[in-house]
């Protein structure tokens, strides 16, 4: 559900809104829905393997550092069976033993994890505060890509957005949404440039 959808090309209109003289520019607003400096991306899981060593202590539960995906397990050197002798809990990282084993358990293993990238923006979280966001995109396959995806997301979602509203009393039918145009309110301190994202007309 992570799409930005961007036109083919912006036009900038050769025209300026100035508050009181051709233009009512109401009360702006500080948006910051869209501000994102601290990135989380888990992409691809990727498959590892481990191996175990227990000393028996009496117990039928032992717990796994991860989630156990496949496994051989073997008692003083001996395999066991799964589903025989042993069960393993992938959700809860636990193997359980049907007997209580005595001796040396090695579990040898494969689990699963995602691909983690993290990437923050120092000077828009000192300036903002920080603004998490955590995404899941099992289609970026490698760290590089990774990084290249988070350095975009951060530069494009680094800062407040200004949004204002403009009415006036003629028709301007050349203006479209995502043209440009440059607006001036001397009472707010506004001077700049601003993209149209909505347009509504009363007739």
């Amino acid at each position: 559900k992570e799409f930005v959808f961007e036109p083919d090309k912006y036009s900038e209109i050769d025209f300026t809104f100035t508050h009181g003289t051709n233009a009512t520019i109401f009360k702006t607003q500080f948006d910051d829905t869209e501000i994102v400096n601290d990135l989380i991306v888990l992409g691809e899981n990727l498959r590892y393997r481990t191996v175990e060593t227990f000393s028996s202590t009496g117990a039928t539960v032992y717990t796994l550092n991860q989630a156990a995906i496949s496994s051989i397990v073997k008692l003083n050197g001996t395999e066991l069976e799964p589903e025989i002798d042993f069960v393993i809990d992938a959700i809860g990282k636990t193997i359980t033993f049907t007997t209580a084993p005595s001796g040396t358990i090695v579990i040898d293993y494969e689990y699963e994890k995602p691909l983690y990238i993290r990437g923050t923006r120092q000077s828009s979280i000192d300036k903002h505060g920080v603004h998490a966001k955590r995404l899941i995109m099992p289609w970026i396959k490698n760290r590089n890509d990774g990084v290249r995806f988070i350095q975009s997301y951060l530069g494009k979602f680094k800062d407040i957005r200004l949004s204002i509203k403009i009415t006036v009393p003629t028709l301007f039918n050349s203006i479209q949404e995502n043209d440009i145009i440059h607006v001036i309110n001397t009472i707010k301190g506004i001077d700049g440039q601003f993209v149209v994202k909505g347009i509504t007309w009363r007739h």
